[in-house]
């Protein structure tokens, strides 16, 4: 599992999504930053059949008001596909 010291892992799991962490600081030039992941959830999938955040391991990474997007750009658009960045792993 991914720690950041010194910040506590606030992800509340559900009944439908269990495992994920979630990791709010503030970095040296006073933006908010948060990083986050959660396990393939089943309400995305059931209402978006074709999301990422539905059908498998996402992250999300947010620094102020942008997001990082799955080409690795950053916007401020919250498009919930598009900010989901699916992650390899098991």
């Amino acid at each position: 599992m991914l720690t950041i010291q010194g910040t506590s892992n606030i992800f509340k799991p559900t009944d439908t999504m269990k495992n994920g962490a979630k990791y709010e600081f503030q970095l040296s030039d006073g933006q908010k930053a948060i990083i986050r992941w959660h396990e393939p959830d089943p309400v995305a999938a059931a209402k978006f059949p074709d999301s990422a955040s539905g059908s498998r391991l996402t992250a999300q990474i947010k620094i102020g008001n942008k997001q990082v997007t799955v080409d690795g750009l950053w916007t401020k658009k919250q498009n919930l596909n598009g900010v989901h960045v699916p992650v390899q792993g098991r």
